[in-house]
């Protein structure tokens, strides 16, 4: 996939485009490869592509399973100047404490997170307590899986940065995604 991400990345910086950070995601067998790094420089020196146009996410139960060497890909990729995400935080028995360990440049929360916190004044807290946790933690902070106009405005409310789901739209194929968001961002 990364090798995809960057022929895209190349042929929409060729052509002019404004493009913004596109994610990869990893999975524990990258985390562990030996020449992780090695083989990201490659691909990405292959096509030219800025460092800080590319986010490497790997999943939060990836993370549980090794902390330590998760942390340590990410702190080489960041000292690259690649992004680094942690993704589906608050999927499954997530520790607040993962936090403070793992040197990520953003939290991507889980959409389960949100399906049952917007049932109540509890949860809604509950919501609005982890945005504000974690960026105070100095993490950018991503609400995935959204779906209504409701968990939308609360998000704006907690000053989410940034939110994704089937509200704005399902996942297109490259050519609908260039044509309908990339002549878009040429337009703002």
């Amino acid at each position: 996939m990364l090798e995809e991400a960057c022929k895209a990345l190349r042929r929409w910086l060729d052509e002019g485009k404004q493009v913004v950070p596109l994610s990869v995601n990893q999975s524990r067998l990258h985390m562990f490869n030996p020449r992780y790094l090695q083989k990201i420089l490659q691909i990405t020196d292959k096509y030219n592509i800025p460092h800080h146009l590319l986010d490497f996410e790997i999943t939060e139960s990836a993370v549980m399973n090794d902390v330590g060497q998760v942390q340590q890909q990410f702190k080489q990729l960041r000292g690259q100047g690649f992004l680094t995400s942690m993704d589906d935080f608050g999927s499954g028995f997530s520790s607040l404490n993962l936090l403070k360990n793992i040197e990520a440049d953003t939290i991507k929360i889980d959409k389960g997170f949100f399906d049952e916190a917007f049932a109540s004044e509890d949860g809604k807290f509950i919501v609005s307590s982890v945005i504000k946790l974690v960026k105070q933690l100095g993490f950018g902070v991503i609400a995935e899986g959204i779906e209504t106009s409701e968990q939308v405005e609360y998000l704006i409310q907690c000053n989410c940065d940034r939110v994704q789901g089937y509200y704005f739209g399902k996942p297109v194929p490259l050519e609908v995604f260039e044509q309908q968001h990339l002549s878009k961002l040429q337009q703002e």
